[in-house]
């Protein structure tokens, strides 16, 4: 029997939506949580742990002007963000007057022999999803 064009389109829609949530959780985890010796079936890496897969912060060329502007070169190196930021999330930075909103462009997992590290590059300003 031969579903009508609408369900058919939904079930596709469904299973295409599953397929973007999957892929998302296995991006946000950190690349430790496969091999299994460590954090087990694949988990986040518990808060204790965060320590292991420190998170650096990176700035464009223009996030890196606008931060040396008003002063914000401090707060943003001292900034500790998680390991499930994702791209295209906002960051925002509240003084006494202002509010200086960035956008998390990129991530991306750094190996060498100190181990391994999350960098996290955000731009201003902050703009809408590139998606």
């Amino acid at each position: 029997m031969m579903l009508p064009k609408a369900t058919r389109n939904a079930k596709i829609a469904r299973h295409r939506h599953m397929m973007i949530l999957e892929r998302r959780d296995v991006m946000a985890k950190a690349p430790s949580a496969f091999d299994g010796a460590s954090h087990g079936d694949g988990r986040l890496p518990s808060p204790a742990r965060h320590a292991i897969h420190p998170v650096v912060i990176a700035l464009t060329a223009t996030a890196s002007r606008h931060a040396a502007d008003y002063g914000l070169s401090t707060a943003l190196a001292a900034l500790q963000l998680p390991e499930t930021c994702a791209v295209d999330d906002l960051v925002s930075l509240e003084n006494t007057a202002d509010r200086h909103a960035f956008s998390i462009i990129r991530r991306r997992w750094i190996a060498d022999g100190n181990g391994t590290r999350l960098e996290i590059t955000l731009d201003h300003p902050a703009a809408a999803s590139r998606r």
